[in-house]
């Protein structure tokens, strides 16, 4: 009874020193985000700034995903449980070209769209890689190829999708037009 009691105050006393932080680095955060040397490339304060607010964001990240989760309890005892979502039943398979991943990833990369663009390209690859089941390329090496293009645009596969969504989102404009 004793080790269970000095288990639980170590889980409560290491769980409340980890959410001590928490608001120090959101006010962090908070003025690094609107610092005006963030928004200047000529100077280098600028890239520290960034650095600097990287490392926060990143520091909020770990300390907020260190607690301990309750397990779910189990499917039979949960009456409700549709709002889980159903795993495929199909693998999913990338079809396209390597490059037109790589494309894609670039893209969500410069957009930041990934964990506020603090992941590695790398990763971010691999991650990819695994869902799509595609043998592992170099993602580098294909951007560098990319890069070697030498049309006006080298982002063929980007635009492409970019024309046919809206070519899309016309037609369903078009079909709702006629249906009134």
């Amino acid at each position: 009874m004793r080790h269970t009691m000095i288990s639980q105050w170590q889980w409560y006393h290491s769980a409340w020193e980890r959410q001590v932080p928490l608001p120090a680095l959101s006010y962090a955060e908070t003025e690094l985000q609107y610092h005006k040397a963030i928004q200047s490339m000529d100077t280098g304060y600028g890239m520290y700034v960034r650095k600097a607010l990287s490392f926060v964001r990143k520091m909020q990240r770990h300390l907020s995903a260190s607690h301990i989760q309750v397990p779910p309890l189990h499917q039979q005892s949960r009456p409700d449980n549709h709002h889980k979502m159903a795993r495929p039943s199909t693998v999913l398979r990338w079809t396209g070209k390597a490059s037109d991943l790589v494309e894609i990833l670039y893209g969500m990369a410069e957009m930041g769209c990934v964990n506020d663009g603090e992941i590695p390209i790398g990763e971010l690859a691999d991650i990819f890689y695994s869902l799509f089941n595609v043998e592992a390329k170099d993602c580098y090496r294909i951007y560098s190829d990319l890069k070697l293009r030498k049309n006006d645009s080298r982002t063929y596969f980007l635009e492409k999708m970019q024309e046919r969504l809206n070519r899309r989102m016309d037609m369903d404009d078009e079909r709702e037009r006629t249906r009134r």
